[in-house]
């Protein structure tokens, strides 16, 4: 989205500049009338007249100003528009210089146009304004100076274009002080937009891992719990005529894992609505032994360490790995003996899943989707997974995760 500001949203807030000079010139107007009727004698009607119609020069000039601003109130105006309107003032000033006849009061009407042509064309039509109101003072009030006879009457002259050029170096001043607040919106506007775009792409990308990270538990999870219900319902098949005890068993550990994976289905519905419980790595492998257990798969766990040194989404993520190890053990390699190795030190986590079953080939690419969430899972932490696997060793999975995740991107990156 491009920001918004404009010259002309800049100067709004010197709108009222413009009602100031007119109104004072009114006013100004009006007590030189009364002043001259007071003090001179040849004071006549023609004064009135001429002060009379100055006035209505500058409310004329007020009009145009209110006018304009209520038609082109978010807009600017028509090329065309612009040039017609400038030029109105133009002949608006002029005939107020011949009504009233003041050359400086004129040179200060035309250092306003600096402002108007600012909103009109920018910067540089601003100081080109000025030089030429400069040009057309410098030029009338030489002139008028070289029909003066008296020392005063040309110290007084220098005295006019000392004040004029104040105000012109004041123009500068405020027409900077425009720029610069236009630039700062415009910058305001534009980081505001690019913040805007980035809260925006935070949500598409965290929405994307969110739902990676529920397809994951599902496969992880649920995959692993659907697995073992598999394995025993065949189990009952195979058995239900030789051994109906076992079978009616098998039976029992099939629902028995049902409920349990259940329970992880809500769990994870559960853990989308509030914070999660404390979970625990040892206790949850344990609880895997025991389902290989029920299969009959035995599985060793050995571990090592203080899971308080690392977060939860890190512990979780090691339990994914050895689940999704175990799962395949069973599933594909069809192993007889599982052992899961856990290392916790201050530095790292390691993670070994090692299966006595059918090695694959690691060259040919996988077709599930396991080993690629597993990968997604560990590089979130920075984490790493290696595969090692034979038709005469069987498979083993090595996991590793760093304590720190943002002090080991750091020192591989080299930076301070």
């Amino acid at each position: 989205m491009k920001p918004t500001s404009s010259p002309r949203d800049a100067i709004r807030s010197f709108d009222m500049v413009f009602a100031v000079i007119y109104g004072g010139y009114i006013v100004l107007m009006i007590i030189g009338c009364m002043t001259e009727a007071i003090l001179f004698t040849t004071f006549n009607g023609l004064i009135i007249y001429q002060t009379l119609a100055a006035v209505l020069v500058m409310l004329l000039l007020l009009v145009l100003g209110w006018r304009e601003r209520r038609t082109y109130r978010d807009t600017l105006p028509s090329p065309n528009a612009m040039r017609i309107l400038m030029l109105t003032r133009v002949l608006l000033f002029e005939l107020f210089n011949i009504l009233w006849g003041d050359i400086l009061m004129t040179a200060f009407l035309y250092t306003t146009l600096a402002i108007t042509g600012y909103s009109y064309w920018g910067k540089r039509a601003s100081r080109i304004i000025l030089a030429l109101a400069s040009v057309q003072f410098i030029v009338r009030q030489t002139l008028f100076s070289l029909q003066l006879r008296q020392w005063w009457e040309i110290t007084e002259t220098l005295m006019t274009f000392i004040i004029f050029f104040i105000v012109v170096a004041l123009n500068v001043v405020i027409l900077e002080m425009i720029a610069k607040e236009r630039a700062s919106r415009y910058k305001a506007e534009s980081l505001l937009d690019r913040v805007e775009q980035m809260h925006t792409d935070m949500m598409r990308f965290a929405t994307i891992e969110e739902r990676n990270r529920l397809a994951r538990d599902i496969h992880d999870s649920l995959g692993h719990h659907l697995t073992v219900i598999h394995v025993q319902l065949e189990k009952a098949l195979a058995y239900q005529k030789e051994a109906p005890d076992i079978a009616t068993q098998s039976i029992q550990d099939a629902r028995n894992m049902a409920r349990t994976a259940l329970d992880d289905v809500r769990q994870s519905v559960t853990a989308l609505r509030q914070q999660e419980k404390p979970f625990s790595l040892q206790g949850s492998l344990q609880g895997l032994a025991s389902d290989m257990q029920r299969i009959g798969v035995p599985m060793n766990v050995q571990f090592d360490g203080d899971e308080g040194e690392f977060s939860q989404q890190a512990l979780m993520t090691l339990y994914r790995v050895a689940q999704e190890g175990v799962t395949n053990s069973r599933k594909h390699a069809y192993a007889t003996h599982v052992e899961v190795n856990v290392a916790l030190s201050p530095q790292e986590a390691s993670l070994v899943v090692h299966d006595d079953g059918k090695g694959f080939d690691t060259q040919v690419p996988a077709s599930g989707f396991g080993l690629v969430g597993l990968r997604e899972r560990l590089a979130i932490l920075s984490g790493t997974l290696r595969v090692q696997s034979s038709q005469d060793t069987g498979t083993t999975l090595f996991a590793h995760l760093p304590r720190n995740p943002i002090a080991f991107t750091r020192q591989f990156s080299g930076s301070d």
